[in-house]
């Protein structure tokens, strides 16, 4: 087995086939993310979800099933030895967009819904002050 940090590991045309291990958790993987995805979105028709927690579940479970789905493919070119194809360097822009969409969470979470809340809070201090319609 090559080395994983050498770039022939990363940029051979014709990859040496995964161990039948790495093989199995990979199709695994990829099947979890994919019905974690459709499962998601399945959540998401059951009502009573707030306005952050029906966004964070629909960017997670859009992500998760292209992820799955791309993931699935990649695997498939490597398994039928598609020649370009099968480069692993197609992998890294998964692990990439998976990263990628942690942050983008834990930055919603930790700066835009505290932001949202304050406005609102602000808007509703004001409002207590102007006066009521008369029934």
């Amino acid at each position: 087995m090559p080395s994983f940090l050498s770039l022939s590991y990363w940029f051979s045309v014709r990859p040496v086939p995964f161990v039948p291990l790495v093989e199995k958790g990979l199709i695994i993987l990829f099947g979890v993310f994919f019905v974690l995805g459709i499962a998601g979105f399945l959540l998401l028709l059951k009502h009573g979800w707030s306005k952050v927690a029906k966004h964070i579940i629909r960017r997670f479970s859009n992500t998760w099933v292209w992820i799955g789905l791309l993931g699935a493919m990649l695997w498939s070119f490597s398994y039928e030895d598609v020649v370009i194809l099968s480069m692993r360097i197609f992998y890294i822009p998964l692990v990439i967009w998976f990263l990628w969409d942690f942050y983008w969470l834990i930055k919603y979470l930790r700066i835009e819904v505290p932001q949202r809340e304050q406005i609102i809070r602000e808007y509703e201090e004001r409002r207590k002050w102007l006066p009521k319609k008369k029934k």
